[in-house]
């Protein structure tokens, strides 16, 4: 029978596939029930299925699906694995296999309860398939070698003949040019008696005729040469028109003074051997695309931490060929993996499966979260691990990017209950202070009753509240309160939802707006003040208005006018000065926002709009602004949004909104 080591390889295809930290490939026939693959299982133990599983699997005909086994009524008493294990969940694919009377299971198992979805449950059938015919292949070489092992010499000229082989067995006289042969060159090529002719011509003639001259030619230049031993391998006629595969020993022997005198051989019929090897290899094949084809990084390393197996995506994740990754140490490979080694150390101190979830590595330098998990080799003596890793960066990026999201919406939320309440007492200031200044104005028939009733005189109290500067006072608390209202009315208008439909809007007022609330903004954190920097408008005139969610688009001018802003904070060579620009081109309206500060490394333009990409220290920036404006402007607005920058001059980022979307709003 075909050794253990395939099985098991396909035992842990399961297990890699399916994600499962067990997989046992059983077979129950005259021989009694037992395991013929395994993995993630400790070497030497036992692991048999119950009679109630083998029974229902064979049964089903099909792949069998048992979610949680303590609740599938199918399984009485939960019966799915004797033992001390665990096991809720487990999936098994009868193997058909022609031996009468023979079954087995392709089955996989987990701790916990679970469901596969369409695309595991076909690869488990065609694993299923690929560990019966390992199974069938193994049969039958194991039969092949009985049969070679039973096969025995009748004399002494079949001993001598046994250095090559024992089958057909021919004997050439080279004197007389007689070749005799014994009497299984009838059985094995299916030939009478009366068939075979006791000549080299005989022979010959019977040789595939591509195959004939080489042939020849060989045994001429071992005779010629004074060689004693000569092989080859072809195609020689059956009886019935096909073709058989032969390996052909023969050894010569000679007299005293090396002439040749005798040639004897044997012919062995490989052509079995060769389809059966051919298979495997097609399987193995097969079952490396299977590996090399999977998204994650499959590994497999011995207990010294060397390369045993090297798939296709560690090919593409390192840029190392297999050829040259197998025998040299993980780490050397792999080097921002390395913190990984402990994990594989483990399981195979352990013999038990390791997982471990959003490892954290720099590669290139960028922060990537890997998912790994590490199962043990158990299988005939051998000692290491199989390494797989998924790259789950994107995913994780995703649910940070919506917590982020959710704590925005939350805080837009607090700003627009702020300005509500800020809104009742300014609008108590703001009224405070007009009838302040009316009823200290002398131009009020009122007040000047008011003032002889009390004895004041107005004049008097004019000239001291100017000569105090009192009126300018009561002047000032009226601009910053009608200030104060205009922010409150941007936060307000900024922190609404957006609708689902667009309305016109006029692009140099939704600037003057995000100026004012990012002049406003106030960050005891932040390292610049918006107000000392010089805002140069080249607004053109006659601009249409642009069809667009104005909360929306206030967002992102907002965030590219916040940007420049602290840009220009860190460089003091010069005074910071930014141009707001607008333009009419190609059926859209352009805005330019473009600032004199210390500009953008080319190494980060090209990842400039990336999720959590940012340039700013650790607290200042989330890297979730250029991302989400690039969002809102191309996806939302069916417009885009450009940068231009030169280190050391400063940056340009450009956005064009188009004056028509889809549903005819122009």
């Amino acid at each position: 029978m075909l050794p253990a080591a395939p099985l098991d390889d396909v035992a842990a295809v399961a297990a890699l596939v399916c994600a499962a930290p067990l997989a046992v490939i059983s077979v129950a026939d005259a021989q009694g029930a037992r395991l013929v693959g395994r993995a993630g299982l400790v070497e030497g133990s036992d692991c048999p299925l119950s009679p109630a599983l083998r029974a229902l699997a064979h049964q089903h005909g099909d792949l069998l699906v048992v979610a949680d086994v303590r609740s599938d009524a199918r399984l009485p008493g939960g019966a799915f694995v004797c033992g001390d294990r665990d096991l809720r969940f487990c999936a098994a694919m009868p193997l058909r296999l022609q031996a009468e009377g023979a079954l087995a299971l392709l089955c996989v198992a987990d701790h916990r309860p679970r469901l596969l979805d369409d695309t595991h449950r076909q690869a488990l059938r065609t694993l299923g398939a690929l560990a019966g015919m390992q199974f069938e292949l193994g049969q039958r070489l194991g039969d092949l070698e009985r049969a070679q092992a039973c096969a025995s010499e009748s004399d002494a000229r079949f001993r001598i003949v046994a250095r090559a082989t024992v089958d057909a067995v021919w004997d050439w006289d080279l004197a007389s040019d007689e070749l005799r042969w014994n009497e299984a060159v009838c059985a094995l090529f299916g030939y009478d008696a009366e068939a075979v002719e006791p000549s080299v011509a005989w022979w010959a003639a019977h040789i595939h005729p591509e195959d004939r001259e080489r042939v020849m030619a060989g045994i001429r230049a071992v005779m010629d040469g004074g060689g004693s031993a000569w092989r080859d391998e072809y195609r020689f006629q059956r009886a019935d028109g096909g073709w058989a595969l032969i390996d052909d020993r023969g050894y010569v022997m000679r007299d005293a003074a090396g002439r040749a005198l005798r040639m004897v051989g044997a012919m062995h019929d490989v052509t079995g051997h060769r389809r059966t090897e051919g298979e495997l290899q097609r399987m193995r094949s097969y079952l490396e695309n299977i590996i090399d084809s999977m998204p994650s990084v499959l590994v497999g390393v011995d207990a010294q931490g060397l390369v045993t197996q090297w798939n296709g995506s560690a090919e593409r994740v390192s840029g190392i060929a297999a050829a040259q990754a197998v025998g040299r140490p993980f780490t050397e490979l792999l080097p921002a993996y390395a913190g990984l080694m402990d994990k594989v150390r483990r399981a195979i101190a352990e013999r038990v499966p390791v997982r471990a979830e959003r490892q954290v590595v720099e590669q290139g330098g960028e922060t990537r979260f890997l998912d790994v998990m590490t199962y043990p080799l158990t299988a005939n003596g051998a000692v290491g691990a199989v390494i797989r890793v998924d790259d789950v960066s994107e995913r994780v990026r995703i649910e940070q990017m919506m917590v982020q999201t959710e704590k925005m919406m939350s805080v837009g939320g607090l700003a627009a209950g702020m300005a509500h309440e800020i809104n009742n007492p300014l609008g108590v200031i703001l009224q405070s202070c007009q009838n302040l200044r009316r009823r200290l104005g002398l131009e009020l028939p009122a007040n000047r009753r008011v003032a002889e009733e009390v004895g004041l005189d107005l004049d008097a109290l004019q000239r001291y509240l100017d000569a105090r500067g009192l009126t300018s006072f009561v002047e000032a608390i009226q601009e910053a309160g009608e200030r104060a209202g205009r922010i409150v009315a941007d936060m307000l208008a900024f922190s609404r939802r957006a609708e689902s439909s667009f309305a016109p809007e006029r692009v140099d007022q939704m600037l003057e707006a995000v100026v004012r609330l990012a002049a406003s903004d106030y960050d005891l954190k932040k390292q610049y003040d918006f107000k000392q920097i010089e805002v140069v408008r080249r607004y053109a005139e006659g601009l249409p208005s642009v069809p667009c969610a104005r909360t929306e688009i206030e967002q992102v001018l907002l965030n590219l006018v916040k940007n420049a802003a602290q840009a220009m904070a860190a460089d003091a060579r010069r005074a910071p000065r930014l141009v707001l620009r607008t333009a009419l081109e190609d059926g859209a309206v352009r805005v330019d926002i473009e600032d004199n500060g210390p500009g953008i490394e080319p190494s980060a333009q090209r990842r400039i709009f990336e999720p959590f990409y940012t340039t700013k220290p650790v607290g200042i920036g989330t890297g979730l602004g250029l991302s989400v404006s690039y969002f809102i402007v191309t996806d939302h607005h069916k417009g885009s949004l450009e940068m231009e920058s030169t280190p050391g001059e400063g940056t340009c980022f450009t956005l064009r909104l188009p004056l028509r979307q889809e549903g005819g709003l122009a």
